[in-house]
């Protein structure tokens, strides 16, 4: 959701209304996806688990569950 994963009431609400856990990560996240896709296809990523498994390192991703 862009800079709407700062709102931490936002993300709770939509925990709770789709009973899923929210995963709150970096604010960029589509210039962030868009340059994870462009490093799998160069190679610096193997694939897409492997990307993900970067930027789970590199920021603090927030987690919010149902209740």
């Amino acid at each position: 959701m862009g800079g709407g994963s700062q709102d931490m009431y936002l993300n709770q609400m939509t925990a709770n209304a789709t009973q899923l856990p929210v995963f709150a990560g970096p604010t960029e996240g589509t210039a962030l996806g868009n340059l994870m896709v462009q490093m799998i296809r160069a190679g610096e990523f193997k694939d897409l688990a492997d990307a993900r498994a970067s930027i789970k390192k590199s920021f603090t991703i927030l987690e919010c569950n149902p209740q």
